[in-house]
């Protein structure tokens, strides 16, 4: 009975042993996880903020940090002269304004790109206007392109029976200078109603026709791709330095 009853003892301990060793391990390898999570989201957050540096930017006016795509970039060029990068492409230290209309003045009147560029920046006195129709004719070669893609349609009628029924495949209305009111007041009663489509009219019918290759181009729509989304940059920033 009592060799049994030490049996039953040293089993009983070698139970107690092989369970404190299991919660130790089971102990370890919660640690081990815990440890290890913390790692993982640590390299996460730096991934995250990382990105989020490359993509912002501080305005020179507000003095706020802005996402690139909501901030002008202005560089400094030949003779110190204050250029406006259209492409965010120029070379050279980038000075960011915010994209608003506001912003932009006051960082030209007072000529706050001297103070950001630690140097005498040169504006010309018709800057403003220079760079605005450097948009304008961008803009104009954007819709050309769009056009060699095949993603415009020109003419009253066609573009009236694209957009009686809604249809949310175009996001442009390109109407000339010099249209007929009553014409476009039809379509622009309908576009008025779809979000998707902005009206641009900055342009006369001689240009849009010599863009087109087409005859008194007065109406056209142009449909929604990658290759056309810069159209609504352009224009933008054109209406901002307008």
């Amino acid at each position: 009975m009592q060799n049994k009853h030490l049996q039953n003892n040293k089993v009983e301990n070698l139970l107690d042993d092989l369970l404190d060793d299991y919660e130790e391990r089971f102990e370890n390898y919660e640690e081990q996880e815990h440890n290890q999570n913390r790692v993982k989201n640590r390299h996460k957050h730096q991934e995250t903020f990382t990105q989020k540096q490359q993509n912002t930017r501080r305005c020179i006016v507000t003095r706020e940090d802005f996402h690139k795509k909501d901030l002008l970039r202005f560089v400094v060029g030949p003779n110190n002269e204050l250029y406006f990068d259209i492409n965010n492409k120029l070379p050279g230290r980038g000075m960011w304004v915010q994209a608003t209309k506001e912003s932009l003045e006051t960082a030209l009147e007072k000529n706050l790109f001297s103070r950001s560029a630690k140097m005498k920046v040169n504006i010309d006195n018709n800057f403003k206007e220079n760079t605005k129709q450097l948009l304008r004719t961008q803009l104009l070669q954007t819709i050309k392109l769009s056009n060699k893609a095949g993603l415009v349609i020109c003419g009253f009628d066609k573009i009236y029976e694209q957009i009686k029924y809604r249809s949310a495949n175009y996001h442009y209305y390109i109407e000339a200078l010099d249209s007929a009111k009553n014409g476009s007041e039809k379509i622009l009663n309908i576009i008025g109603h779809m979000e998707n489509i902005k009206h641009i009219n900055i342009f006369t019918s001689e240009e849009l026709s010599q863009s087109f290759n087409k005859v008194n181009v007065v109406h056209s729509l142009i449909k929604s791709d990658p290759l056309t989304r810069n159209i609504k940059k352009i224009y933008k920033n054109f209406l901002l330095f307008s």
